[in-house]
């Protein structure tokens, strides 16, 4: 006999359920965190309408002659389309017809997202109806000057010929920013790439979940400042990568309201003592490259554990333009520290942190469940991972390490979207 646990995966490429399965014999718990409905669509209106520290949309968008709706790209679980209208309603209200609008996909050093990304984003029609700009931070971009702290400030040329500047995103737990949304749409959203790569150099500390005292957050906010973002539409999502709860508004105030209500939605109590943690990154599964935000279940895992990632890997392993494609060790790693400052203790500690995650890296070992990679993408980046195509090839290999009971087994069902509980977290 065996015993089942239904998981989604495939995030924009099907939303499916997965059924993954254990002995009987074994004490599997599912670490859930707070189940909620959809928010009805009128509370998205009724968002727009009755901002957190700003005025109604309608009214902010009065007088303006173009504006810039930001968008996260297909990487991102924003389900955006059900969140456009709306703004496009309100911007009408107030004279700025369609034609003066303009979508610009956020996509900071990620691919170019094709035709068929867009659609799955925003829907076929506003596809084929309006002007939609592709970011590349590495052409098109505007000089804005630094901030206090010395980070150079390239942003969207497109985007700052607009006198009215919108972002849209979902509040995640993010590895360095402590959650997205809010500034992030814009920094490092729609920046060149030596802000980004800067950015990430010099302030990527690890703040998951955490925004109070975080250098990488303050740069943003100083970054969407200068460059004038005017608005932000924030939203919670449930597990099943629906909209919960939404937060329109102040681009800080705003956002900040915002996490307060993503901090308890996603809060989990986890199992840090379990032989097998098994973490479904969904829906952050579409790539490899994107999968890593599950990983946090691990930090606390016990030396002798098992450490499993589910994921769909429906685009492949993914870009970023950050990390070595196929330009050479050295010239890559150039790009990375020529813009250190050795007499700046908190650039000497940047440089060894960027160090460490790249050796955790290479180093990380854990069998892996993906249908969509192949063993070279993943060796590519994981060179100590092994990878299953089948569920039970992988359950063959978790039943030959663990042959001494009792065996407990701890999974995540949406990695990503979950957070330790306050005192909780890996020691």
């Amino acid at each position: 006999m065996k015993q089942n646990v239904e998981l989604l995966t495939a995030a924009w490429c099907g939303d499916r359920p997965l059924a993954i399965t254990f002995p009987s014999s074994w004490d599997v718990t599912v670490v859930e965190q707070n189940q909620l409905p959809p928010l009805p669509e009128g509370k998205i209106r009724e968002a727009l309408a009755r901002p957190i520290a700003a005025p109604p949309l309608s009214e902010l968008a009065s007088g303006r002659k173009r504006a810039a709706i930001l968008l996260d790209d297909i990487t991102r679980p924003t389900p955006t389309a059900t969140i456009l209208p709306s703004i496009l309603d309100e911007l009408a209200r107030a004279g700025l017809r369609q034609s003066a609008t303009t979508i610009v996909i956020a996509s900071g050093a990620h691919g170019r997202p094709s035709r068929d990304d867009l659609v799955r984003k925003i829907g076929a029609h506003l596809v084929d109806t309006m002007t939609i700009v592709l970011h590349d931070g590495v052409r098109d971009v505007k000089s804005l000057g630094k901030t206090g702290r010395g980070t150079p400030i390239r942003v969207n040329r497109q985007v700052m010929e607009c006198d009215l500047k919108i972002g849209i995103g979902s509040l995640c737990p993010h590895p360095v920013a402590g959650f997205s949304g809010g500034s992030k749409i814009l920094a490092p959203g729609v920046c060149g790439i030596e802000t980004i790569r800067y950015l990430h150099d010099h302030f990527g500390m690890e703040r998951r979940g955490e925004v109070q005292e975080n250098e990488f957050r303050e740069e943003l906010d100083a970054i969407a400042t200068i460059a004038g973002l005017d608005f932000v539409v924030n939203v919670v999502l449930n597990r099943k990568r629906e909209i919960s709860h939404i937060f329109a508004g102040d681009k800080t105030l705003g956002f900040l309201q915002g996490i307060a209500t993503a901090g308890e939605v996603y809060r989990v109590d986890p199992i840090w003592n379990a032989d097998i943690l098994v973490a479904n990154t969904y829906p952050f599964d579409s790539s490899l490259q994107s999968m890593k935000r599950g990983f946090w279940p691990f930090a606390g895992a016990r030396p002798d554990s098992t450490r499993v990632v589910i994921g769909a890997g429906s685009m492949g392993k993914g870009i970023h333009r950050l990390e070595r494609g196929e330009e050479q060790l050295l010239t890559h790693a150039w790009q990375r520290i020529k813009t250190f400052r050795p007499f700046q203790a908190r650039d000497r500690a940047a440089a060894w942190n960027l160090w460490r995650q790249i050796f955790e890296r290479k180093t990380q070992a854990f069998l892996m469940f993906c249908p969509g990679i192949t063993e070279k993408e993943l060796k590519g980046r994981y060179p100590h991972a092994s990878l299953y195509h089948r569920w039970d090839d992988l359950l063959a290999e978790l039943v030959r390490r663990h042959q001494r009971m009792p065996v407990r087994v701890a999974v995540y069902p949406s990695a990503p979207l979950q957070i330790p509980a306050r005192g909780q977290e890996a020691k």
